[in-house]
């Protein structure tokens, strides 16, 4: 019988909110992916067809995931600062139905045009990485939308997350940065900081959003404490929007190993 897993099918959002309720248990997690990108299940070989899917939960074949947390908040794949949180944005104000590839186009180019690079702040284990103008990637997988491996060398079961600066100030620097990354060699390039750590800490000099997973998960800016009525600017975010969204003065991000376990093909 399959009462010995959890079936869930849908995207990375899905898996993840299933994830959620599953971590550190001992009941593992299957996948019929549904999504756009479905990075987890790329990740381990799931393709959605319902009989291997099958022989899968009844095998004993399972492959242990860890779990990375933002605020409390958990996520699997990656968390995002930034350029790449107002292209999520953009994406889900205007959706109108299923989301494909085609989605992203016309929100990465406005983001592109119009997007204000602030001062991030990145301490891993205690050491300030960056403050300064960047992008800010935090990896628990490889793969990233559109099949860029922005965390190239990130392992799902080493206890670490893999975080990725890229020092960026404007469109030129952006533009080279993503091309040096579509080719894998943007780790160890200029402007590149990469490290593994366990515990990292981030937070913005304007109010900035960060995604995980795919999904908003709220805007960091290191003086949200005080604000009071949320109506400062935030790139690619409706007035009603930005005051709808949490807003942080840090976001703290912690990883616990294999805490989820998956039926893997």
């Amino acid at each position: 019988m399959l009462a010995g897993a959890v079936i869930v099918a849908g995207g990375d959002g899905t898996v993840r909110e299933a994830a959620n309720g599953l971590a550190g248990r001992d009941t593992p997690l299957a996948i019929l992916p549904g999504g756009t990108e479905n990075l987890v299940a790329r990740y381990f070989g799931c393709d959605g067809d319902p009989g291997r899917t099958a022989e899968a939960v009844l095998s004993d074949r399972r492959a242990a995931l860890d779990v990375g947390s933002a605020n409390g908040r958990m996520f699997l794949v990656v968390a995002g600062f930034g350029f790449d949180a107002e292209v999520v944005e953009r994406v889900h104000a205007g959706r109108r139905g299923h989301i494909s590839h085609a989605s992203y186009y016309l929100p990465l180019f406005r983001t592109l045009a119009s997007h204000r690079y602030g001062a991030m702040r990145v301490e891993a284990e205690g050491e300030v990485l960056c403050d300064e103008p960047a992008l800010v990637f935090l990896g628990n997988l490889p793969r990233y939308a559109l099949g860029l491996r922005v965390a190239r060398d990130a392992r799902c079961d080493d206890g670490m997350l893999d975080v990725c600066i890229f020092r960026c100030d404007g469109r030129a620097r952006l533009i080279a940065h993503a091309w040096r990354t579509v080719w894998r060699r943007h780790v160890g390039g200029p402007g590149v900081i990469y490290r593994r750590a366990r515990q990292v800490a981030v937070t913005a000099s304007r109010p900035t959003p960060y995604e995980l997973d795919g999904d908003i998960a709220g805007v960091v800016w290191h003086g949200a404490a005080e604000l009071e009525n949320k109506r400062l600017p935030v790139d690619g975010f409706s007035s009603r929007r930005q005051s709808a969204v949490e807003w942080t003065p840090r976001v703290e991000f912690s990883v616990r190993r294999a805490a989820l376990r998956l039926c893997v093909p």
